[in-house]
């Protein structure tokens, strides 16, 4: 049995996947009750999420909300009968109160279980509001249990894959910067967007370390896992920082500004000593590199520039590049960026 529900996971999506698992058996259900499936299958399609805390506290809200927006249906119903008025007064008093309670999450739901209900109710309002609220929970509670028993969510592959890959792009981002400022060479257009796209990617990581997290709170986990995620999380957080100062450089000003061919070669060759460090792959806790000491010539560009006078708070180009350069150099050599990030 687990073997199909990996190959079919594999084949659509677990996400996919457990949704369509969640509006059958749902389905199931309401049939073999002799309910009907329509708010059923809205309610646990909307409730499979990325994690199962998600689906639950979720859940905690959409249940509320459709129960709201099945009283609101039935009282315009009873009012009014089944009138477009009654169909507008429903939503729009539905959307109100959601976000009066801050069900902002469950608005959909709410709504969509307000106008269908004045279309369907026919006699008794009472049973027909218990059964739009029992089908309800029936959907929420089938997704709730298959985001928790069927595939647990788990993105640590994702994440140490994407750690890797954001390492590489990194440095081959700031390579072409460099090139940029120093040589004149590439588009800044093309270079925003690439950083750009990075800085989304490497949001969306530290997005699935938090899923992650929460998920160690629904189930069973060894230490080492834990301490990986947690060694994860620093280096996303320390590469995302480092980002900023890779935007800084890029968005250098007096662009055109002219470099001494000196300062040039000083800053190029700090960046490939600093460059190793992005390269650098820990597998057994003991490969390091020292500082070169093209380094150390850039606090002598830095310092250059406090010696020279200079309107206020100006800094010309060389000294720019040399403090984001020193910078991400800083990030990039924090003891928490080399700890293992595999187990053994």
């Amino acid at each position: 049995m687990n073997k199909v529900k990996n190959w079919l996971a594999l084949l659509f999506g677990k996400r996919i996947f457990k949704t369509g698992l969640s509006v059958f058996i749902t389905a199931t259900i309401c049939e073999l009750l002799n309910w009907p499936v329509l708010f059923a299958i809205i309610a646990a399609i909307v409730t499979i999420e990325p994690t199962v805390n998600a689906s639950i506290q979720k859940g905690k809200i959409r249940l509320p909300a459709a129960a709201m927006g099945a009283g609101v249906a039935m009282f315009f119903d009873f009012a009014l009968g089944q009138t477009p008025i009654s169909y507008a007064l429903a939503a729009v008093i539905t959307i109100l109160l959601c976000h009066k309670f801050r069900w902002d999450d469950a608005i959909i739901v709410a709504t969509l279980t307000a106008v269908n209900m004045i279309a369907i109710t026919e006699n008794d309002f009472f049973v027909s509001f218990i059964t739009r609220v029992g089908t309800t929970s029936v959907g929420i509670i089938t997704s709730v249990i298959v985001n928790f028993f069927v595939l647990p969510p788990n993105f640590m592959g994702q994440i140490s894959k994407a750690k890797i890959n954001l390492m590489s792009d990194t440095k081959a981002l700031v390579d072409k910067i460099i090139s940029f400022q120093l040589d004149q060479k590439g588009n800044l257009e093309d270079l925003e967007k690439t950083l750009s796209s990075l800085q989304k990617r490497v949001s969306h990581t530290i997005k699935l370390i938090d899923y992650q997290k929460e998920e160690y709170r629904y189930h069973r986990f060894k230490k080492t896992e834990y301490k990986l995620l947690k060694n994860l999380q620093t280096k996303m957080n320390l590469l995302d920082k480092i980002n900023h100062h890779v935007a800084d450089l890029l968005y250098l000003t007096s662009e055109h500004q002219c470099i001494q061919k000196n300062d040039k070669d000083v800053l190029k060759k700090a960046w490939r000593d600093i460059a190793l460090y992005f390269d650098w792959q820990q597998k057994n806790g003991e490969k390091t590199y020292e500082i070169h000491q093209n380094i150390s010539a850039l606090f002598y560009i830095l310092h250059r520039q406090i010696d020279v006078e200079k309107t206020e708070d100006y800094m010309d180009k060389s000294s720019s590049i040399a403090y984001e350069l020193l910078a991400i150099h800083s990030l990039i050599c924090k003891k928490s960026f080399f700890k293992p990030t595999e187990t053994s």
